[in-house]
C-alpha cells in the first residue's frame, strides 16, 4: 500500500527530477506522482508505506518541507484553496 506526502518544489526545470533522483538513490520506490510542479510547485508522491519515513528524511535533506497524509489527512495544509479543477469542484461554487 502506498503512503502519500505533499511537498512544494521550485517550479523550474529539473526540480522534479532532483526529488525523484534523491529517492531512487536511497532505494525508495516512487509508486505514484501527482501535481503540477511546473505551475505551482505542488507535488504529491506515493511511496511504499514502509519507506515513508525514509522518503520524508530524504526530501527534508533537500531542504524541502514535506507533509504526510498522517500529519494532514485532509490535504488542506499543503494545497492552496483553489488547487486545480478537482479542488474547485470539491470546494463548490464561490460567491
Amino acid at each position: 500500500m502506498s503512503a502519500w506526502f505533499t511537498v512544494t518544489i521550485t517550479p523550474q526545470v529539473g526540480s522534479l527530477a532532483a526529488v525523484i533522483s534523491a529517492l531512487a538513490t536511497a532505494n525508495i520506490a516512487v509508486e505514484g506522482v501527482m501535481g503540477a510542479p511546473e505551475a505551482d510547485g505542488s507535488l504529491h508522491l506515493g511511496v511504499p508505506e514502509a519507506q515513508l519515513e525514509g522518503a520524508l528524511r530524504i526530501v527534508q535533506a533537500l531542504g524541502l518541507h514535506p507533509i504526510s497524509e498522517a500529519a494532514d489527512p485532509t490535504g488542506e495544509a499543503a494545497a492552496p484553496h483553489d488547487a486545480g479543477i478537482i479542488g474547485a469542484i470539491l470546494r463548490g461554487p464561490r460567491s
